[in-house]
């Protein structure tokens, strides 16, 4: 009758100790992380990725650096522009100021204020990488003009040339904002635009003199062609204007 009446509690027990077994395992599950699964030839290892942001890519003026995870990569800047690597936050960046250019030129034979200076028109020549960058400008009575370059800050050749007029040439350094640069006089006679004065502005002049036919040898910009244009002509005969200088 003892061995009869123990074998329940032998199976009871047996039935607790697989019950307490079997939740401890679970509760091993829960707890603890399993790090790797390796068998077959196959490994399943966990492992994370953070810290990025190590890699940039470049092109023309701009720059852009990655990131996956986090910690992120912080703030990264190039330009005018700024990318938030990570978990993105809301950025605004303010453009830098457009590099803009204020000329002021002299007309040879025209006072300054003058209306006879307005609409007079300028090619700006800047050298830019060794290739010759023509901006044309068209100057107000006191022979300003006024350009947005699109160019980044930075040191340029120049040659400025207007249609009845010889050359000038130089050098500059703009900044971002605005540049005040004044590029001089700029000598009268050039009847043809060849940057220089010949017997053919002469002739061209004698042409036209005493009319307003050919406006090319209107050097005053008066609206005639008379003994003022002449004079111009003849006090820079022979004379050539300034060489472009790109490169």
């Amino acid at each position: 009758m003892r061995y009869t009446d123990r074998k329940p509690w032998k199976i009871i027990a047996g039935r607790r100790a697989r019950v307490l077994l079997g939740a401890g395992a679970l509760f091993v599950l829960i707890v603890l992380p399993v790090l790797a699964q390796v068998g077959g030839g196959f490994d399943l290892s966990w492992s994370t990725i953070d810290g990025g942001g190590g890699t940039t890519s470049t092109g023309g003026p701009y720059s852009m650096g990655g990131t996956i995870g986090q910690p992120d990569a912080g703030a990264m800047n190039g330009g005018v522009y700024s990318v938030s690597g990570g978990f993105w936050a809301a950025t605004l960046s303010t453009p830098a100021p457009a590099v803009v250019l204020v000329g002021h030129v002299t007309w040879q034979g025209i006072t300054q204020p003058n209306t006879r200076n307005n609409g007079i028109t300028a090619t700006l020549v800047l050298c830019v990488g060794g290739v010759p960058l023509s901006n044309i400008a068209s100057t107000d009575a006191s022979g300003f003009f006024t350009l947005t370059t699109g160019l980044a800050p930075g040191s340029y050749n120049w040659q400025t040339k207007g249609v009845r007029n010889l050359a000038n040439s130089g050098a500059l350094t703009l900044s971002a904002g605005t540049n005040d640069r004044e590029f001089g006089t700029q000598p009268a006679g050039d009847a043809n635009n060849t940057n220089s004065v010949t017997a053919l502005d002469f002739t061209i002049l004698k042409a036209a003199f005493g009319t307003s036919g050919d406006m090319r040898a209107d050097f005053n910009n008066d609206g005639v062609i008379t003994a003022p244009d002449f004079a111009l002509l003849k006090g820079n005969f022979g004379l050539g204007g300034a060489a472009a200088n790109c490169p």
